[in-house]
């Protein structure tokens, strides 16, 4: 489907705003967290960007992101409505946009280590527990895992279903 100058606008703005919703999901450490994951927030948009394919949607829409960067602020006005918004358009967001849109969300749930060393010491320890007694696995390492709050987890499988994902784990 080819989309026209206005969907890819608003694709690019509820990428963005997927990824930032992600990333208050979890208030807990404050600037250090939020300067975290804007870093990394704006790193992997770049990097997708270098790696798509010229001539598809999804880079062209992730070049509508870094090249809004002044609106970012603006965009991430009234996040409560992003469930909404991504279902209405919901039409126009194709499989691999959600793809890319999970991507990102996952980078910015890791940027920021919420847990504390205990907390992330025992939840390692658990997932090595889990991967020698379970056949279910994470693509994530325990490293990875433990910096994501079970706050973000929620809201990255609550992201997911919005973008009818099924097969989505962290």
């Amino acid at each position: 489907m080819s989309l026209n100058p206005k969907d890819k606008q608003e694709l690019a703005r509820i990428l963005y705003r997927c990824a930032v919703w992600i990333a208050v999901s979890d208030d807990s450490g404050g600037i250090s967290a939020k300067n975290a994951e804007e870093r990394i927030l704006k790193k992997r948009i770049q990097y997708l960007y270098r790696d798509a394919r010229n001539g598809t949607d999804e880079r062209e829409i992730l070049g509508i992101v870094l090249a809004n960067s002044s609106k970012w602020k603006e965009w991430q006005e009234n996040l409560i409505n992003l469930m909404d918004e991504i279902g209405k358009n919901s039409e126009i967001i194709s499989p691999k946009l959600c793809d890319i849109i999970m991507v990102i969300a996952k980078d910015v749930a890791m940027a920021f280590e919420e847990r504390s060393l205990l907390s992330s010491l025992l939840f390692k320890i658990s997932i090595c527990v889990r991967n020698i007694f379970s056949s279910s696995r994470s693509d994530l390492s325990a490293d990875e895992l433990s910096s994501i709050s079970k706050t973000e987890i929620a809201a990255l499988h609550e992201l997911a279903t919005a973008l009818k994902i099924s097969n989505f784990h962290v």
